[in-house]
């Protein structure tokens, strides 16, 4: 189980909690947590020989961010399709790691 989830790469989890309707803030939120519990686990099981961790220098649990300022979270929907879906800002952003719903 741990490789399968060592094979999803950051841009299929965006794809997966976008798909799941959140919004951009906890897009950025939930994606860096998956990353830091995937790279974990990776390094815990020992199979960073074989799975490399995508934040090799550890996520960033202080990082900020606002999709009004920012920008909102887009993926380019493949599958032959090839067009981009720009997630909602929502009421949402992110400050040094917390998600704060004030607007």
């Amino acid at each position: 189980m741990a490789q399968l989830i060592g094979q999803l790469t950051e841009q299929q989890l965006v794809q997966a909690l976008v798909a799941a309707g959140y919004d951009s803030a906890a897009v950025h939120l939930y994606t860096e947590k998956l990353i830091s519990r995937r790279d974990r686990m990776v390094l815990d099981l020992g199979l960073a020989h074989e799975i490399p961790p995508l934040r090799p220098k550890g996520v960033d649990r202080t990082f900020s961010y606002d999709p009004l300022v920012d920008g909102p979270v887009t993926i380019v929907v493949s599958g032959g399709l090839g067009f981009e879906v720009r997630i909602p800002a929502g009421k949402d952003r992110i400050v040094r790691g917390r998600l704060i719903s004030d607007r």
